[in-house]
């Protein structure tokens, strides 16, 4: 078991390791996640160097190590466990957000662009960081090594490298309260953009020597606790030896203390090769990958079947050995030669890359195929819609014309006042003529039916529309006079209740309410309320909720938010109650 030089507090909240090269800083980061690795909390290392490998094996190199998943690239080869490319970022997030995966990622040998573009996504799609921040749910520990790869200080020439800063300060920022917590570290203090730095609550310095790299830390010291006690540290900061370090943690009330981190207790994967002990295959910590290896392998190969640039080097690769071959059969009709050695055909070779050519094209058509199929259909239904919004205008064409009153023309007459303007009526726009409903505008009725009256936000919970679809969908109801807006409040027309007719169930009430919800609710939402339900009408303390139902306190908060929502909990100070209407019959729903 792993310990630590500090109070497990401080672990609660993200910590900046800044030191230069062989100061023990990606020791002492992995110290930390031994100590969580050794508590199964999810965790999860971002490795540019390819450097972390040694988690999955023992100190000696001959029995495992931490049953890890590695995805990517290593300085040891044979530590990769899951293959991975730019395209992969999203998926991987997802893996991670989704269970209880620990896992390394490794970049050895990627340029910076492909780091960058597995950071934020390519073509518009999000990568791994704004997909972790849109899927995370629950406790989840994050150490980025070298993190002035992904948030870098100084002019921003790339719009690369503009997006990456911003997710990753917003992870930083924002993540804490979607169960978040960051560990970074970095040899270049000087390069880690400012408000990087600004989001750790704790400093772990360790020796440095540039006057740069001192600079930002003194920036840290001045911004989140007390210069007077900075001059001690930063006097101090050359001297430190390998695994020392001054460790700083105004809120948490730790420190300024100077601290020795001990020897982490896997392999010693930093060391210099020559320094390296030689690590058995046996080694080797066991993860089940069958359900990681498909999905990623999905996608990195369609990620190259679809990407024009390697089927240009693919097909110029394939071109040039063609014309290899016919200058070679040139060169034997020309000269004669000896016998052919046996085995080589040349026309046999010139079918085989005539063939690879015609299938690598055939992929490439049926892309674009699929592409134009797509866009067909979305036309084609979006031509629909048009077309039934023109036929509605000219249904309603003539009613409307018949409520216009014009008045006869009047002669002009210079010495009499124009005429007063005419003032022209209309109607509502009636329904469509055959008073059909579509998939979406069915549910948002029959949501609206049964809250009568329901807010916007509640149509989206229960529908499950996002804001622009319910609001799209909410106008078509409203140009069909089946809904109406009273104040922000969505209530549905007689005609509206009357094109739902036998689809609209009213819903029940009291206790038979109770087993409705609870038998529709997904499973974070049925636990939290069903716990609530078992005191009857009493409000229940919040903090209860968590111990009951394990979860952590933003999980918890949210999913409250969800039931508030759904009109069936109340929240008070610390604590939520049961809506009304669950117990009382009389009370309406809404």
């Amino acid at each position: 078991m792993s310990g630590l030089p500090f109070p497990e507090r401080v672990l609660h909240q993200h910590i900046a390791i800044l030191g230069k090269t062989g100061s023990g800083k990606s020791s002492a980061m992995r110290d930390i996640f031994e100590y969580l690795l050794d508590r199964k909390r999810r965790s999860c290392i971002i490795d540019p160097k390819g450097d972390w490998w040694g988690l999955k094996s023992s100190a000696d190199g001959k029995s495992a190590g931490y049953p890890i998943i590695a995805f990517g690239n290593f300085k040891e080869p044979r530590a990769t466990d899951v293959p991975i490319d730019e395209h992969s970022g999203a998926h991987v997030a997802e893996l991670i957000a989704s269970g209880n995966r620990p896992c390394i990622i490794g970049f050895r040998g990627w340029m910076p662009a492909q780091m960058l573009r597995f950071w934020i996504g390519v073509n518009n799609r999000p990568g791994f960081a704004q997909t972790l921040f849109n899927t995370n749910e629950g406790e989840l520990y994050v150490g980025i090594d070298e993190v002035h790869n992904f948030a870098a200080k100084g002019k921003i020439m790339d719009p690369d490298a503009g997006k990456s800063i911003h997710w990753t300060n917003r992870l930083m920022s924002e993540g804490r309260g979607l169960g978040l917590t960051f560990f970074i570290a970095s040899q270049r203090s000087q390069k880690v953009h400012n408000d990087t730095l600004d989001c750790c609550e704790t400093l772990i310095a360790m020796r440095v020597a540039h006057p740069a790299a001192r600079k930002s830390i003194e920036d840290w010291i001045n911004s989140n606790g007390d210069p007077k006690f900075g001059k001690e540290i930063l006097g101090t900061l050359a001297e430190l030896k390998r695994g020392e370090a001054w460790l700083w943690s105004p809120e948490n009330k730790v420190g300024p203390e100077r601290v020795q981190f001990p020897m982490f207790h896997t392999f010693d994967s930093f060391a210099p090769p020559q320094l390296q002990k030689k690590v058995s295959q046996g080694g080797w910590s066991e993860v089940d990958l069958d359900q990681v290896k498909e999905k990623l392998a999905a996608v990195i190969a369609e990620a190259k079947a679809n990407d024009p640039r390697e089927l240009k080097t693919e097909l110029a690769r394939l071109r040039q050995e063609l014309a290899k071959s016919e200058l070679a059969k040139k060169q034997t009709h020309a000269t004669p030669a000896p016998a052919a050695k046996p085995g080589i055909d040349p026309k046999a070779i010139g079918r085989v890359i005539s063939n690879a050519l015609k299938e690598r094209d055939g992929e490439w058509l049926r892309s674009v195929r699929d592409f134009q199929r797509g866009i067909e259909r979305a036309f084609s239904e979006g031509a629909k819609n048009l077309a039934g919004q023109i036929h509605s205008v000219a249904f309603s064409a003539p009613a409307l014309l018949a409520q216009v009153e014009i008045p006869p023309p009047t002669p002009a007459v210079r010495s009499l006042p124009s005429p007063a303007p005419t003032t022209i009526t209309h109607k509502p726009l009636p329904a469509s003529n055959d008073g059909s409903l579509n998939k979406g505008e069915k549910a948002i009725l029959l949501a609206a039916a049964q809250c009568n009256p329901a807010d916007r936000v509640q149509l989206s919970i229960l529908t499950g529309y996002k804001r622009s679809t319910r609001d799209r969908l909410i106008q078509y109801l409203q140009q069909k006079c089946y809904v109406e807006d009273q104040g922000g409040k969505i209530v549905p027309t007689a005609a509206g209740m009357t094109v739902l007719g036998s689809d609209f169930t009213p819903l029940p009430t009291g206790s038979e309410l109770q087993r409705y919800w609870l038998d529709r609710l997904p499973g974070g939402e049925k636990k939290i309320l069903e716990f609530v339900l078992q005191h009857g009408g009493a409000a229940v303390n919040r903090d209860a909720i968590t111990e009951a139902t394990g979860y952590a306190r933003s999980t918890r908060d949210r999913v409250i938010q969800y039931l508030q929502a759904r009109k069936l909990l109340n929240s008070g100070a610390g604590a939520v109650v049961p809506a009304l209407m669950l117990f009382d019959t009389e009370v309406k729903y809404g």
